[in-house]
């Protein structure tokens, strides 16, 4: 699975995307929990975070698969 991080996500990480080798699917909170070991401190992000596999937004308990792609989409101001 590709996983892509957006804005302060991305500070945080200090990466733009990472690949996550998946042998079998696995719902988003577990996403959070593997990337969690890669990248201590992201659960913070988890609550005001959306995801969106494949450019479509997913609710919490979407299955993911290898061959998706997930981005994390943090709320972001603009003006």
């Amino acid at each position: 699975m590709k996983v892509v991080f957006l804005a302060q996500i991305k500070v945080n990480t200090g990466c733009e995307e990472i690949a996550l080798p998946l042998s079998q699917p696995i719902h988003a909170a577990e996403l959070w929990r593997l990337l969690e070991t890669k990248f201590p401190g992201i659960q913070r992000y988890q609550s005001s975070t959306r995801l969106a596999v494949n450019f479509e937004f997913v609710n919490s308990d979407a299955l993911l698969a290898d061959e998706d792609e997930v981005a994390l989409i943090p709320p972001v101001s603009g003006g």
